[in-house]
């Protein structure tokens, strides 16, 4: 046997030399091969296996969602005129539906417009739809600094905001180059979401030289088979994948539900009494304003119809106050009906808001669009 002596090499500990956020990211996926390879998991397994589980996770709970919502409707509605009312509260449907002369100045000022006989004009759909929706403003949606999920490049910025114009919806958005290079190739994709929104047409080609911004709509659609089948949360926000010459970026844009109501949500007198009825059994959602008692019943019942929320009746109660009925239909035909009461004269407690609807998930989504519309 031979021995040969040499001197041993030295141990090293390279553990400090990978990136801080790969580090990170290692150590969240400790004991699976992206530990063993020293590699993000994105870089190397399929999206395919992500992709299925996330359809078919979403199938299933559209099947929940669907039984549910039958079992709510199939359920046994109690009528609010039958159990009584509170004392100056929700409208009587007698009164809503009585033919004939009222008694105070705002029931005799809504029968003049329907005729000499009408009482409350219920069926006055006053010409063509409203087409003044209050403009949303854009938002940082997408940072310079947020790295697209491939390239990891950065240096573009997206400010977007969903619209209504002339009946349609449209997505607005203002895209920055903050990069030294061209930017090329804009495409999106639309995750699914509760109403199915998606684009309608193919995104115009833009290119962005350094430093150059442009702005850009984009048509949109509502399609069934982008629906997740999940009732909207509030905020509702659209998941959006920006894809461009350098990367792709991911960001959310906000929603108001003005933007989901359609031109013809106004409901005839034996629609609303039904709709009051057939929601009754659903609690009641109320939501308070501040600042409002500068506005008038009028001003209320044009920012609210500028929004596609239409007025029904208005009237005095014994409190003094002002209720005003309105209604409104979303894109995906899910009707609200709404009692607005106004204080009188400098009351500090401001405007209240009572909403009814089958689908209890949309009735905080009116509220945030009545705030909105409300203080602007």
């Amino acid at each position: 046997k031979q021995v040969v002596l040499s001197e041993k090499p030295t141990i090293h500990d390279d553990s400090y030399t990978l990136d801080s956020i790969l580090l990170d990211k290692l150590i969240e996926n400790i004991g699976t091969l992206s530990s063993v390879y020293h590699k993000a998991p994105e870089t190397f397994v399929s999206k395919i296996r992500e992709n299925m589980n996330a359809r078919e996770k979403a199938e299933e709970e559209a099947e929940e969602y669907a039984q549910e919502e039958e079992e709510d409707s199939s359920g046994k509605r109690r009528s609010d005129y039958e159990d009584g009312q509170k004392a100056g509260d929700l409208i009587p449907l007698d009164d809503l539906l009585q033919v004939g002369g009222g008694d105070s100045d705002d029931e005799q000022e809504s029968g003049n417009r329907g005729g000499a006989d009408a009482g409350l004009d219920l069926l006055d759909f006053g010409g063509a739809p409203a087409s003044n929706f209050v403009k949303i403003p854009l938002q940082t949606v997408l940072q310079p600094t947020q790295a697209g999920s491939k390239a990891k490049a950065t240096g573009v910025q997206v400010d977007a905001a969903f619209q209504r114009e002339n009946g349609q919806i449209v997505l607005e958005m203002r895209l920055s180059n903050h990069t030294q290079g061209m930017v090329n190739d804009f495409a999106l994709q639309f995750n699914t979401n509760s109403f199915g929104l998606t684009h309608g047409a193919a995104m115009e080609s833009v290119s962005l030289s350094a430093g150059e911004s442009r702005s850009v709509k984009v048509p949109m659609k509502v399609s069934p088979d982008r629906s997740n089948k999940q009732p909207p949360a509030t905020p509702f926000f659209v998941q959006i994948a920006l894809k461009t010459s350098i990367d792709v970026f991911y960001f959310q844009t906000a929603c108001i539900l003005g933007v989901l109501l359609v031109e013809d949500g106004k409901m005839s007198k034996d629609e609303f009494k039904n709709a009051w009825q057939n929601y009754a059994s659903n609690p009641d959602s109320v939501h308070a304003t501040k600042n409002t008692s500068h506005l008038s019943t009028q001003d209320i019942i044009n920012k609210f119809e500028n929004a596609n929320v239409f007025m029904i009746a208005e009237r005095q109660n014994q409190q003094n106050q002002k209720m005003i009925y309105f209604s409104c239909k979303t894109v995906n035909n899910i009707e609200l009906v709404i009692e607005v009461s106004q204080p009188s004269g400098q009351d500090p407690s401001g405007t209240s808001l009572t909403v009814r609807s089958k689908a209890a998930s949309l009735t905080n989504m009116f509220f945030q669009l009545a705030t909105f519309l409300l203080s602007n």
